[in-house]
């Protein structure tokens, strides 16, 4: 076994191999207890976010539902940043292509349906979203995406009825009603 002192290894030089560092550190990231994670996750969102104290269920959240996505924790920061705070801005293109004149009336019936929700979790979030897009005759995803959009401002998240459930009901039909507030006259 080398010790790394031998000849070959004076001559040939180490290589570091970044891509190999981040798989490791994925890989035993994701194989945190879900507290750890929280506790190794909160520095970053202070840090890169300027959330002073944030909830630890949005923290749990973030490492549970971003971690198969993000590499480093400074990663799951960054694409959980939605769940610390509503999106400013919208993704242009979903914009164009989703917040549409046919699209207000659908969020008012939806931001009814919301207000007064019991309970407020995954499952009965799907089932109210699915209903609903049965009764306006359109598949589920011409209602989830504009509903993704509202929520984190980009076309691509973790389970959309997840992250309405992770933020609760005030945070999601204030979300909504931004996004309502955009959507051009017919």
């Amino acid at each position: 076994m080398c010790d790394g002192m031998c000849r070959a290894c004076d001559a040939a030089g180490a290589i570091f191999d970044r891509t190999k560092l981040e798989w490791l550190n994925a890989h035993w990231m994701r194989a945190l207890p879900p507290d750890e994670s929280k506790e190794r996750l909160r520095p970053f969102v202070v840090a890169r976010l300027g959330v002073s104290n944030p909830p630890d269920q949005l923290l749990v959240s973030s490492v549970m539902n971003l971690s198969t996505r993000a590499n480093t924790l400074v990663e799951v920061a960054e694409q959980g940043r939605f769940y610390f705070e509503a999106p400013t801005a919208y993704d242009p293109r979903a914009t164009g292509n989703l917040v549409t004149p046919p699209l207000g009336p659908r969020l008012d019936l939806l931001l009814r349906r919301l207000h007064a929700l019991e309970p407020w979790d995954a499952v009965t979030l799907e089932g109210v979203c699915r209903q609903l897009a049965a009764e306006l005759g359109v598949k589920l995803v011409d209602l989830a995406q504009p509903v993704r959009l509202a929520l984190t401002g980009r076309t691509a998240s973790p389970p959309i009825f997840e992250v309405m459930a992770d933020l609760g009901r005030d945070e999601t039909l204030a979300r909504l009603r931004a996004l309502r507030g955009r959507v051009p006259a017919a």
